[in-house]
């Protein structure tokens, strides 16, 4: 039998290798990154900033140094976010040269929570292709893990399969957020897949209508100012109509109609005054609004437009 000193000794014996262990970790740790910061940042960054800011009909090799796999991701994904019309042909060379698994990582069963949130938005950006299996649409992930993970992994496999997109999109079971919606329109701006704006506006599906409404207030689509006011004055989601008669506004449709000031008076105060101090910034006169809202808000509507003319004066 060991003594109750003898296991008291190697239990802290263990506890201190344990902390002398993880002190050498660290330091070493340490010393990589501050290596990094020192060395293979400066030289990544030209390297991608070459690479992407070249001529793409030239077929360059690149040569990556080896660097942390974490570092180059958040670069690459830093300057993706951040930029747009980035030539995806110079991305796809750039995972080539270092390996897509190596900057997205794996995606396995085990990864979770932020980690796995963040590697299925770089898998969405990043040209990996289909080099890397996204693991959870539709089953599992998409209806158990957190809303970040389900709405990422939608993301991963839109831009993976662009042809599928609207179907994902529309089988998609969780009402998008206005925020949501509007990373899905920046990965349109950044070309990184299609979608209709006509399809969208027609459909049945609440995601898609919201997504189309925000597509067309995007690009400034002024051919879809029709299909708009049919939405406004249609829709039986309120949600939806107030924001097609707001992007009506923004692209400076007319708006004066029977049938839009019928469906104001559908809505409560909070979603006329947001409509009508959209109207008063796009320059809407108020007679228009006036005709819209009725005479009794007419003295709000005129405060309105004055007090927009003081603070542009």
């Amino acid at each position: 039998m060991i003594s109750a000193v003898w296991a008291y000794t190697i239990a802290v014996s263990v506890l201190a290798a344990s902390i002398g262990a993880m002190s050498v970790y660290e330091r070493l740790r340490s010393a990589r990154l501050r290596r990094w910061h020192a060395v293979g940042e400066p030289v990544a960054l030209r390297i991608i900033m070459r690479t992407v800011t070249g001529d793409p009909m030239q077929s360059v090799r690149v040569r990556i140094p080896d660097m942390p796999r974490r570092r180059l991701s958040e670069t690459m994904l830093n300057l993706y976010l951040s930029t747009c019309n980035v030539d995806r042909r110079a991305m796809s060379l750039l995972t080539q040269a270092y390996g897509a698994e190596r900057i997205i990582g794996r995606l396995s069963p085990f990864t979770r929570g932020y980690r796995r949130a963040k590697r299925l938005l770089a898998l969405a950006c990043l040209p990996a292709g289909r080099r890397i299996p996204c693991c959870g649409w539709p089953a599992g992930w998409l209806h158990t893990s957190g809303r970040s993970i389900r709405f990422y992994t939608l993301m991963a496999e839109m831009t993976r399969t662009p042809a599928l997109a609207e179907y994902l999109l529309e089988s998609y079971p969780l009402r998008l957020s206005q925020t949501e919606i509007a990373q899905i329109v920046a990965m349109l701006h950044r070309g990184a897949m299609v979608l209709d704006y006509r399809h969208l506006l027609r459909s049945e599906n609440r995601n898609m209508r919201m997504t189309g409404i925000a597509v067309v207030r995007h690009f400034a689509i002024d051919t879809a100012c029709g299909m708009l006011l049919d939405v406004a004055v249609s829709d039986p989601d309120r949600v939806v109509s107030s924001e097609a008669l707001l992007t009506l506004c923004d692209t400076g449709s007319e708006i004066a109609f029977v049938e839009v000031a019928d469906r104001l008076r559908d809505m409560n105060g909070y979603e006329c005054r947001r409509l009508c101090r959209c109207a008063v910034v796009n320059g809407y006169g108020t007679e228009t609004i006036g005709e819209l809202l009725g005479q009794g808000d007419r003295e709000y509507v005129e405060s309105l437009v004055e007090s927009y003319k003081y603070i542009m004066a």
